[in-house]
């Protein structure tokens, strides 16, 4: 009866480390089969489906005093514009923004002035390239991965592509197929990154809930917090200009 035991025993811890065994090899079979292709196409389908967003949330501008914390009031029109107020505590409206696909217009209430001008302003102003499509896709992550060749390589439940065409980087979670971190290199000194730190659920689709921006420079280096999320049909745009502002050339 003891040597049936000792058999018995023997084999069962044989088939506990054949078990161990089979566990790792396919779990090194499906991570070498990964296919970024697939992975790239899985998160391009992940596309919000709104005709507006209303969006309201905090913002913190990075700068070397720590900055003031704001609120924003943010509307979106799919594919078309983006709209913004800004807040400062007691102070209310400081700033009223507006994106079109070509045209950026301005009220800055703190000194009574406005402007209209053409996108490039971010270029010219602050040494990055923004468009109407590419703002929009960063707050709802929603940035779309072209099919290029990449240099891959994978970290427990993420893959990372590095773009060897337009010198961009995506951290992908491999869970959820949604973006973790984008960086952007238009030059040497223009770089443009995204960090998505948590998201939330909304109709199905996953919005972030903060986000980091950097561009390298504090005028445009902030943290968003998006505390309210909702999809509408339609909404309201107000952009009147008064009469007794100046215009900044």
């Amino acid at each position: 009866m003891k040597n049936y035991w000792n058999k018995a025993l023997i084999l069962f811890f044989s088939l506990m480390v054949m078990s161990c065994n089979i566990k790792k090899e396919l779990t090194v079979n499906d991570y070498s089969t990964i296919s970024v292709e697939d992975v790239i196409t899985k998160v391009n389908s992940t596309t919000p489906s709104y005709k507006w967003l209303s969006i309201r949330g905090k913002l913190k501008v990075n700068t070397q005093d720590g900055g003031v914390p704001l609120g924003f009031n943010l509307k979106i029109a799919k594919d078309s514009l983006i709209w913004i107020s800004i807040t400062a505590p007691i102070i209310g409206e400081v700033n009223r923004l507006m994106i079109t696909r070509d045209t950026v217009y301005s009220i800055n209430r703190t000194n009574s002035s406005w402007f209209i001008k053409n996108v490039s302003v971010f270029k010219d102003e602050y040494n990055i390239k923004l468009s109407l499509s590419l703002i929009e896709s960063i707050i709802t992550s929603s940035i779309s991965i072209s099919q290029n060749n990449y240099l891959s390589t994978q970290d427990l439940n993420t893959i990372t592509l590095d773009s060897q065409n337009d010198s961009s980087t995506y951290v992908i979670n491999l869970n959820t197929y949604s973006i973790e971190l984008f960086v952007r290199k238009f030059s040497a000194n223009e770089e443009l990154t995204v960090k998505y730190v948590d998201f939330q659920i909304i109709d199905n689709f996953l919005y972030p809930k903060k986000l980091n921006v950097n561009t390298g420079s504090e005028k445009l280096s902030f943290e968003l917090t998006l505390n309210k999320i909702k999809v509408l049909d339609i909404d309201k745009t107000p952009f009147k200009i008064p009469k007794n502002y100046n215009e900044k050339k």
